[in-house]
């Protein structure tokens, strides 16, 4: 899986939506896990970028579990997570919260 996203909005949007099923060539009994491997977020401006990365619970839109919280990236400047991780995405989406109006890249891997 990969997915590469484009955020110019001081807004949250959703990286990874739930879904009804996930199916892929690794994946063929449509498990609702997905694995996430690595995380990039580069700042293409010239201000600092502030976001949020987490994962929400559907059902509950006030459960939320903070991968990281109001963290600065600096101007044109990647972020990586390295950390392998995974959630269901039947119950639970992967979301950015951008609280600064700058420009950002995204990929998911």
């Amino acid at each position: 899986m990969s997915k590469i996203i484009n955020h110019d909005a001081q807004s949250t949007i959703d990286l990874l939506a739930v879904k009804t099923f996930v199916s892929s060539a690794t994946n063929k009994r449509l498990s609702n896990i997905v694995n996430v491997s690595r995380i990039i977020i580069t700042n293409k401006t010239a201000s600092v970028a502030t976001v949020s990365l987490y994962i929400r619970l559907d059902a509950s839109p006030n459960t939320e579990y903070y991968l990281i919280k109001n963290l600065d990236i600096p101007a044109e400047v990647a972020w990586v997570w390295d950390e392998e991780f995974n959630f269901n995405n039947a119950t639970h989406a992967l979301k950015i919260q951008q609280h600064t109006d700058t420009d950002l890249s995204i990929i998911i891997k």
